[in-house]
């Protein structure tokens, strides 16, 4: 039987429920809509619509004040995207400037990712030394493939 870790992750001042099963993390949508006073029913209908989170949607136990409970889980790679298609204008007028400011910054990491490559939180990885390391070990291998790459194809080339 497979291991299930469950961690509380920070996301946007708030603590939410992270479960880890088979190596993959997921997260409990149920519990972001109550934490921004969204409707779950309406969400989870938007979920079971969606091509793409429907498919990546599973239902787990998780634990609640009430003991352990099934609910849908979506992986984690999938939740801004989730967030991402909330409408701002059904969101409760006092969380409504969190979600507009969530979704602009949405609008301004995918605009970075897809004409510059990447999308880096400065403020995130100047504490946080973990992905400071990890961002360097990606650089590094990358650049060291790309050079090798160059090299044999510079090398090939002298053969002819």
């Amino acid at each position: 039987m497979p291991e299930i870790q469950y961690a509380l992750i920070p996301f946007r001042g708030q603590e939410i429920l992270s479960v880890t099963k088979d190596e993959k993390r997921y997260v409990v949508p149920k519990q972001i809509c109550e934490n921004l006073w969204l409707d779950w029913k309406g969400q989870r209908q938007k979920i079971k619509r969606d091509s793409v989170l429907s498919e990546g949607a599973c239902v787990m136990q998780v634990p609640t004040a009430g003991g352990h409970q099934e609910t849908v889980c979506l992986p984690l790679e999938y939740l801004n995207g989730w967030l991402f298609g909330i409408d701002d204008r059904r969101v409760k007028e006092w969380i409504r400037e969190a979600v507009i400011a969530y979704k602009k910054e949405c609008y301004v990491v995918l605009y970075e990712y897809f004409q510059k490559g990447a999308s880096i939180d400065i403020d995130r990885l100047e504490g946080d030394i973990e992905l400071q390391d990890f961002l360097y070990r990606k650089i590094r291998t990358r650049l060291w493939t790309d050079r090798r790459r160059r090299g044999d194809e510079f090398l090939n080339e002298g053969v002819r």
